[in-house]
This record gives C-alpha cells, structure tokens and sequence, in this order.
C-alpha cells in the first residue's frame, strides 16, 4: 500500500512502510528458499498482512506511527537464494501515536522497485531499498485535528524478518533499519516495523 504489497500516523510504513533509487543485485543467502511442491523457479508468491491480529504497522522514534488493514508485498523467487519485492501496495492506513487523528488520504506509493530480498537465516530476513511515499491528513469527521498532516517519505532497509513454513510467513518485530523523513521536529526518525505478512497463493518455505 501500491499494486499490493503487499503493514494510524505520519506514515503506513512510515506501516509499513525508501532508500536508495536503484535495487541491490540479488545476493546469494544462506537460507533458501523451497516451493512445493514441484519447487519449479521462478515462482511469484503474495505475502498480504490483512490478518487483523498481525497487520504491518510502523512506529517512529519521535513517536508518530501507523498501521494499515491491508499491505501486500507482490514477490518473484527466483531461484533457492535470489528473491525481489516487485510491487508493494497498502490499504485504510490510519495514524497511530502522535499521528492518531491522521489518515492516509491517497495510497502509499512505491519507488526503487525491485527491493532484493536477502536471508542469510530463516531469522535474518532483510528487504533492501525499501521507498515509500505517504500522505497523512485529518481523518474526515473526526473533531480532533491531525497534529501533523504531512508529506514523508521511508527509506532504508527493514531487517530482522523471521520466517514460519508452519505459517508460510514472515514476522517482523519491532525491526529496524528505516528511517522516516520529513516528520516535524524530527525529520530524520528512526523507524520500526511489527507485523506478518503471510503467503496467500503458494506453498513457499524456507531452510537454513
């Protein structure tokens, strides 16, 4: 959130949620990736975030943040240790902390496309050059004003994935590695990410 990606505040990822404009080539890794069965490459999976207990949501250091219903990363596999982000899309962010009363009024959009994946293992999952555009303004009908209806851009890489093959899914736990700009008082914010995102389509794992 974005094609669909597909993760309340002054970004969805800024919940998730920009960093370099060109992708970094893919990196041999040492945890790999299976599609079964059949384990044909390549091989496009979905990894969507609308479970409700577990959607992407994204938290600054200066305590702005937000959460989406919806996010979903569109991923080709490309061979047991070469896997791209090629779309990510993101759908009802809200504000969340100091962002409450603030709604993403357009969709997050995407830029740097493709984002390389790399796992060295099943618990060091990294999605490089991740870019993201967000737009937060007052939330209609709500009485209170959004603190900070603005325009902020995240960058950098969201690091510290854990895969599931019981869940066929990536968690991220309070895991760093982008930074949200543009946010006033703190236009360089470090920011972490919390949420799975779960595939949809295949039955795709993965083995240190």
């Amino acid at each position: 959130m974005m094609k669909r990606f597909s993760k309340k505040s002054v970004l969805p990822f800024v919940g998730v949620l920009s960093v370099c404009a060109f992708a970094l080539p893919g990196v041999a890794s040492a945890a790999s990736w299976f599609v079964d069965p059949g384990g044909a490459f390549p091989a496009t999976t979905v990894l969507d975030s609308s479970n409700a207990a577990n959607r992407l949501s994204f938290t600054t250091a200066a305590g702005a943040g937000s959460t989406c219903a919806v996010a979903t990363f569109d991923v080709d596999i490309r061979s047991s240790s070469d896997a791209i982000v090629t779309s990510a899309g993101f759908l009802n962010c809200m504000g969340t902390g100091l962002s409450v009363n603030c709604t993403l009024t357009a969709a997050p959009t995407a830029a740097s496309l493709p984002w390389t994946i790399t796992n060295t293992t099943t618990t060091n999952i990294t999605i490089h050059n991740v870019d993201l555009t967000l737009h937060f303004e007052n939330t209609p009908g709500n009485a209170t004003a959004c603190a900070t209806p603005i325009t902020s851009r995240v960058t950098g890489n969201l690091e510290n994935g854990s895969w599931s093959n019981a869940g066929r899914e990536v968690t991220y736990t309070n895991a760093p590695g982008l930074v949200a700009h543009g946010i006033p008082g703190a236009p360089n914010s470090a920011a972490t990410v919390t949420g799975t995102l779960a595939s949809t389509n295949l039955n795709v794992t993965m083995r240190d």
